[in-house]
Parts: C-alpha cells; structure tokens; sequence
C-alpha cells in the first residue's frame, strides 16, 4: 500500500504538490491519503491547523486536475453546505505522468539536427539568431543589446538530451508507484481448498447394486352393479275442460210502433 512518506518521496509529485497546494496543502494530502471515506472540511481544518475557507479554497485547486472530489450535505439548523472531501491517488499518478510525457515530447522536438551551424543565443530575450545576424549586431542582442552566448548543436543536444533521460527516470519511478497503489486495490483472492483424498481401502471395494423387487401390480376386480328395472310410468289421466259459455248480454230491443191491428188484439 502507498503511503504519504512513498509519495512526497518521489520529486515530480512533491513539485506538483508544493506548486498547487504550497507547503501548508501538504497536510492536507497526509490527511486525505489512503481514505476510503470522505472527510469533512472543518475535521480537515481542525487536525491541520488550517482555516476552513483555506481548506476549502486549496482542495478546489486540486478538484481542477480531477484529483479530489467532494460530496456536500446542507446543515439542518443554518441551512449552510458542509463539504466532505476524498482524494483519488491514481488520479494524482496520471496527472503528473501526463505533465512529465508532455514535457518529454517538447524537449525531443528541441532537438537541433547535427547538419545545422552554430548560433547565438541571448538569455534574457530566449532570443536565437545566425551568425551572418549575429556579426551584423556585432555579437550583441539586437533587443537588449547584451552580449549574446555561443551555441553549437552538439553541446544543446547533449544537455536535451541528459533533460530527457531525467524525466524518463521520473516516469518510470511514478509508473512504479502506480504499481504498488494498484496492490491495495486488487481483491484478495482465497485459495480453494484441496479435494479429500479418498483411501485405497474403499477404492478397492466394489460397489454393490441395490436392486429393488419388482412389485406385480394387483388384479383390478370389476363391481358388476345390479341392474335396475325402470318404474312403470303411470299415464296421466286426461281431463276434459268444460267450457261454459259465456253468458249473452240482452241487447234491448228497439220500441217499434204499435200497429193499430196489434193494439186492438192487445198486444
């Protein structure tokens, strides 16, 4: 497992760091390294004698590089956030492994070809000329008018060049803490017991068949039921319905006018 004493070790972190964060940010990564849990800032401020708005102010510098991250919780009784904060080792390594290639790549384009002439060059201006422009401006600059430094190519290139091996060995000593961070993270993997070994004695053995009877099954009898002779259906006896008729309803007759042979026979 990394601890804080294996990082601030190695140089090309320490920079980082101290130009981030300054000397006092430093407490802060011993603070925070190898926590799987986030910490609150005022428990970071009151174990590092460091104001919370200082705490606050220089794990956001690093939350820029993607290295921290942070979660908040609103308090009940003000309703202001409480930051609570986690450092991301890995994320440290990538970050200043990315830092060092790109330098690696601008020092290696800075490499003058061995074809080329000597030249001049002025440390202040970070000025580089000829020398046809050189003799003309007397061997001086032609902006501060200093006196200007001989260059040749093979003296440039053997300073790259020991520049480059520098940060090589920065890579590889970062790549190699990558590694032993990478150890805390892997699962511990328990080996699988170990089959019994089964004795000769029973091996030798042979195993006996149990074989079951074979178990006939039971006749099944048939129940003859008895037959049952249907119930002689008696016929209905039919009933005539007498009509009655209706009873007429006497009309009344028309008076018809007596005749007068009807009158006298009295009827």
């Amino acid at each position: 497992m990394l601890d804080y004493n294996d990082l601030i070790a190695n140089k090309p972190i320490k920079d980082f760091l101290t130009e981030t964060l300054t000397e006092e940010g430093l407490l802060l990564i011993e603070l925070l390294i190898n926590k799987e849990d986030y910490l609150s800032e005022f428990v970071l401020a009151e174990k590092s004698g460091i104001y919370v708005n200082t705490v606050r102010k220089l794990l956001y510098k690093l939350y820029e590089h993607k290295i921290v991250s942070y979660s908040r919780k609103r308090e009940k009784t003000r309703g202001w956030y409480i930051y609570s904060w986690r450092l991301h080792l890995k994320k440290l390594l990538l970050r200043v492994m990315k830092l060092k290639q790109e330098e690696l790549i601008k020092l290696k384009s800075s490499l003058i070809p061995e074809t080329s002439n000597q030249f001049f060059y002025c440390k202040n201006c970070d000025l580089k000329i000829d020398f046809a422009v050189a003799m003309e401006n007397n061997f001086a600059c032609p902006s501060c008018s200093i006196p200007m430094i001989v260059y040749s190519p093979e003296v440039v290139n053997k300073k790259i060049l020991l520049d480059v091996k520098t940060i090589k060995d920065d890579v590889q000593g970062l790549q190699n803490l990558w590694l032993k961070a990478a150890e805390r993270a892997r699962p511990v993997v328990k080996p699988l017991p170990k089959p019994l070994k089964v004795r000769s004695k029973l091996a030798k053995k042979p195993i006996k068949k149990v074989v079951k009877p074979v178990v006939k099954p039971k006749p099944v009898r048939k129940v003859v039921k008895p037959a049952v002779k249907p119930k002689p259906i008696k016929k209905a006896k039919l009933v005539k319905k007498v009509t009655r008729p209706k009873p007429v309803k006497a009309t009344a007759k028309p008076n018809k006018k007596k005749s007068l042979w009807d009158r006298i026979r009295g009827k």
